[in-house]
């Protein structure tokens, strides 16, 4: 059993208070024992005991996540054959697979995630663990939603809406860019089933602590899904489901999770592909930090204001489009904002030219060379 060094620390205070010797050891044991037990009935929520996918709380986790202030991970996407002539060749390449470090595409991303129950979260990419919730970094991604906010924060300060959905109009044509964030920072809480409304999530008889348990859900095109999760001493080490009606050539997924000392270590997506028997991995989410709300004294908001400094600009946009500066004036020249409508014109002009002068010096080494 182990006590923490600052329960020790409060029971050594709590006895020297006591000038009776008999009494203050009496009442140090008595309180150690309280605590301890408490301990072991589970009262001290931890992360391990949390953040974990489960039998019995699959479906909890997926439709309401636990809040967490601080969740570090790696999310990887990989370049693979996206079909194999034969299955030989698919079983040799996973087989190969095996045995060395996948090829990572440039699409491998540190994330920092904050996520509440009702909706609120911050996304931020990092490009190590030590720059997490760090006001100056802004690289592609640094966005969340709080109290009816939806934000981005960008060089020069913070683009926001306050439309309910997420969703405003540009140029009369409706913007969902901040859902597409939402969309992205959910993966991980979703185990890496894209396409698929967790909400939706059935079980079609009662969830086993070994074996397999069968479970039905719809897309969010509303197509139907079947599927089924696989449980090792009640922890889910893998999900597989099908699409009944799927467009594309992706017929399913098969996604292994890894815990480690009870926690959630690893989620490996692989895609069921129409015209291949062999899943093909395709992405994988690594939990390198997490710290829920409920281990911590103090818990952290997601509101856009706390990365702020005086010099950073806010601009409000509305669902219709119109856009206010911090100060809630309205801003009549938005040009900053939309894109410049000649700018592909100009671009093709520049290339143009520079193509035409190439040519033109081309032609005159040739000449050149030739009167030689």
């Amino acid at each position: 059993m182990k006590i923490s060094n600052s329960i020790l620390k409060d029971v050594k205070w709590f006895c020297l208070q006591l000038n009776l010797k008999g009494i203050s050891s009496f009442l140090g044991i008595l309180l150690l024992v309280i605590l301890s037990l408490n301990q072991l009935k589970g009262e001290t929520p931890t992360p391990t005991s949390k953040f974990s996918i489960r039998s019995d709380n699959f479906l909890t986790f997926l439709q309401q996540p636990p809040e967490i202030d601080t969740l570090v991970f790696k999310r990887i996407l990989f370049v693979n054959p996206i079909a194999f002539d034969t299955v030989a060749e698919a079983e040799k390449f996973i087989e190969e697979l095996k045995n060395k470090p996948p090829r990572e595409s440039s699409q491998s991303k540190l994330y920092a995630l904050r996520w509440r129950q009702n909706g609120d979260y911050i996304l931020q990419t990092l490009e190590n663990v030590s720059q997490v919730w760090s006001p100056q970094v802004r690289l592609d991604t640094f966005a969340g939603r709080s109290n009816g906010i939806w934000w981005s924060l960008k060089g020069l300060g913070a683009l926001t809406t306050d439309s309910n959905d997420g969703i405003y109009n540009v140029d009369g044509k409706p913007n969902s860019v901040y859902l597409i964030i939402k969309k992205l920072a959910t993966e991980i809480l979703r185990l890496g089933m894209f396409e698929m409304d967790v909400t939706s999530i059935k079980f079609l008889s009662e969830p086993k602590v070994n074996g397999s348990s069968l479970f039905s859900a719809t897309s969010l095109k509303g197509t139907e899904i079947k599927g089924e999760i696989f449980t090792v001493s009640n922890y889910v080490t893998k999900i597989r489901y099908e699409l009944e009606k799927s467009e594309g050539n992706v017929k399913g997924h098969e996604i292994k999770i890894e815990h480690v000392d009870g926690a959630l270590n690893k989620i490996s997506v692989s895609n069921k592909w129409k015209n291949n028997s062999v899943p093909a991995l395709y992405c994988i989410f690594e939990v390198i930090k997490i710290d829920l709300v409920n281990s911590l004294g103090r818990v952290g908001t997601c509101d856009v204001g706390q990365f702020l400094s005086a010099d950073d600009g806010v601009t409000l946009t509305k669902k219709n489009g119109d856009r206010y500066d911090k100060h809630g004036n309205m801003l009549k020249d938005q040009s900053q904002f939309k894109p410049n409508p000649y700018l592909n014109y100009i671009k093709f002009a520049i290339f143009a030219l520079i193509f035409i002068l190439i040519l033109i010096t081309s032609k005159r080494v040739i000449e050149k060379f030739r009167t030689k």
